[in-house]
């Protein structure tokens, strides 16, 4: 995590000497989260081996999960959401949080190095748009 930081750091002050060598250029910047993909066939080398077997369950229940962060799920949709829970064993599903929630905090920290390295060079703010 310590390196991906670092290489964000670095884009950023390549960025903010663009920025003061041309202030009304106007520069963009994104991140994407963690992506979760369909199924394990969808899932490549990119996922742990478990996501062969238990990613098509994941995939479903995280969505379940997102959803319940922004309104409340359907008695249908809860009891879907039991199931492929518990069709996940606890290890598996504790590691797939852990690795999202660390995506989502190496992001944070990036939005909040980005705006601090521009407030300090009078460079403007960063605007961040949370779509979740």
């Amino acid at each position: 995590m310590q390196y991906i930081m670092a290489c964000y750091l670095l884009f950023f002050f390549i960025k903010l000497m663009i920025k003061k060598t041309n202030p009304k250029m106007k520069l963009y910047t994104f991140s994407s989260l963690m992506r979760t993909p369909k199924n394990g066939a969808a899932a490549g080398v990119e996922e742990p081996d478990y996501y062969q077997v238990h990613g098509e369950n994941i995939f479903k229940a995280s969505a379940l999960v997102d959803k319940s962060e922004i309104r409340k799920l359907s008695r249908e949709e809860a009891k879907a959401l039991g199931g492929y829970r518990n069709s996940i064993p606890q290890k598996i599903w504790n590691d797939y949080f852990d690795r999202r929630k660390r995506n989502i905090t190496v992001t944070k920290r990036l939005m909040a190095s980005a705006d601090q390295i521009c407030q300090e060079a009078k460079a403007g703010p960063v605007y961040v748009v949370d779509r979740h």
